[in-house]
């Protein structure tokens, strides 16, 4: 998308969620890392062909959108991308016809391929973190700018940048999404409204975490303990991590709880923690916190109790909000059947001897299926005799 040689795209995999909140319904410990100000949606009619988006349905619904919001210019435009330069060039053109002065364009879809329906809120989901962090990303593997679109008025960003604050004082961005069918979609955000810094909370303070496995529990730790010990979040206080990790994650029952006074503390008791679920030889979790010397005695009971499956500690909220943690570590677990190798795979299904087939019934009338014969029988011996559906 946006290269001169574009012709044509590469599907990808994936999906994106967000939460939307009325701004009168916002709680206290809520992250907002945008604001939608407006959205549209029309359809092109008829096209020319299929990938060829409508200049003039993309127009009005871009110019029907900043109307709603009362915006006649953006920072930055996230594109469709039709990943065909003559596609790519008619949805700038519809930009430049709709929206005064310069304005920035970008596409995802050179990152992660296109993903169909979940195209659209993974550029929503794009966007909204450029606004958090005042940052604009680059659109990677555009070596040759398509030469139909006007590189001052709508410059590709192909660069990591700081997002400069602009005249107006409010930094906004448009999102545009089409489908195969001919729907159009403009979403024009604009970055959260400053709130107050969080409260200042001394400690000690105390960091649940908790796994399905113990293998899961212990990447977790090794999760945590980086995130922690790396500091690169300036909104991740020691506070709002473990406010976070406390009631902003489900709890599972393999559990251990760290509690210490600051930031180098917590990374110590994580490091010893990490050793100690590394150790084989370890058949049991143990039943107290890993605490610095000096802990009151009340947070000390009160994460036993959790990590003997009572109820979550209320740590001091007051003035706190959420912030982002590592996700929660998958526990890989390998499911491709051993005797499925590359000889079975390639080999004709009637007479590939040794390989374990399952045979299902036919549904019956109540729509029942069953299993019959036994999983280890051999391809051969699908039909032999005891081996057949009664």
């Amino acid at each position: 998308t946006l290269d001169a040689r574009a012709d044509g795209d590469v599907r990808g995999e994936g999906g994106g969620m967000v939460v939307v909140k009325p701004v009168t319904s916002l709680g206290p410990h809520d992250r907002v890392y945008a604001t939608i100000r407006a959205s549209a949606t029309n359809h092109n009619g008829r096209s020319e062909w299929i990938m060829a988006p409508s200049l003039a349905a993309q127009a009005a619904v871009v110019r029907q959108c900043c109307a709603q919001a009362r915006v006649e210019g953006l920072d930055y435009v996230e594109l469709h991308g039709s990943a065909f330069a003559r596609g790519d060039a008619i949805e700038a053109q519809a930009l430049a016809s709709a929206l005064t002065g310069p304005c920035r364009l970008g596409a995802l879809s050179n990152n992660i391929g296109y993903l169909g329906a979940a195209a659209g809120v993974c550029q929503l989901v794009k966007v909204c973190l450029a606004l958090h962090h005042r940052t604009l990303p680059p659109t990677i593997h555009v070596d040759v700018p398509n030469p139909e679109i006007d590189p001052e008025r709508l410059p590709i960003q192909r660069a990591l940048a700081a997002w400069p604050r602009p005249p107006a004082g409010v930094r906004r961005a448009g999102v545009i999404s089409t489908s195969l069918g001919g729907a159009n979609a403009f979403v024009l955000l604009e970055e959260a409204a400053d709130r107050p810094p969080p409260q200042a909370h001394a400690g000690p303070h105390t960091l649940l975490l908790s796994g399905h496995t113990r293998r899961a529990l212990r990447l977790r730790v090794a999760q945590m303990h980086a995130f922690v010990r790396a500091d690169a979040d300036p909104d991740a206080s020691l506070a709002a991590i473990c406010f976070t990790a406390a009631q902003g994650r489900q709890h599972h029952r393999h559990r251990v709880a760290v509690i210490a006074a600051g930031r180098e503390g917590l990374v110590a008791q994580l490091a010893r923690c990490e050793a100690a679920l590394a150790d084989a030889d370890a058949v049991a979790l143990p039943a107290q916190p890993w605490a610095e010397a000096g802990t009151p005695p009340p947070l000390l009971a009160a994460a036993q109790a959790w990590l003997a499956g009572g109820a979550t500690p209320e740590p001091a909220s007051a003035g706190l909000r959420w912030v982002s943690l590592p996700p929660h570590p998958c526990d890989r677990q390998r499911l491709w059947p051993d005797w499925l190798t590359p000889a079975v795979v390639s080999s004709d299904p009637g007479r590939a001897a040794g390989a374990p087939r399952e045979r299902l019934d036919a549904p019956d009338e109540r729509g029942d299926s069953s299993w019959h014969g036994r999983d280890d029988a051999p391809l051969h011996a699908r039909d032999a005799p005891g081996n057949t559906p009664q």
